[in-house]
């Protein structure tokens, strides 16, 4: 989804677009290789599996197994 972001950077009196997450789903964790990855690129991956857990927690109340499953998959690389 599109939205209007603050930036650093100006230009003139046109607002920046940027992009927001629609679907909040885990990173498979298999599929990466952190070795390969830069510093930022881990950065990205560990702010946006943050913002899953945060946003996803709160759905599987009581269910402990997804719970277990969510923080393993979410947790920083």
């Amino acid at each position: 989804m599109v939205k209007e972001v603050e930036t650093a950077f100006k230009f003139g009196d046109k607002p920046f677009l940027g992009f927001e997450h629609v679907t909040m789903v885990p990173l498979c964790r298999k599929l990466i290789d952190p070795t390969l990855l830069t510093k930022q690129e881990k950065e990205f991956i560990n702010t946006y599996h943050a913002e899953v857990e945060a946003k996803t927690k709160d759905f599987f109340r009581g269910d402990e197994l997804t719970l277990k499953w969510l923080r393993r998959e979410t947790s920083p690389l």
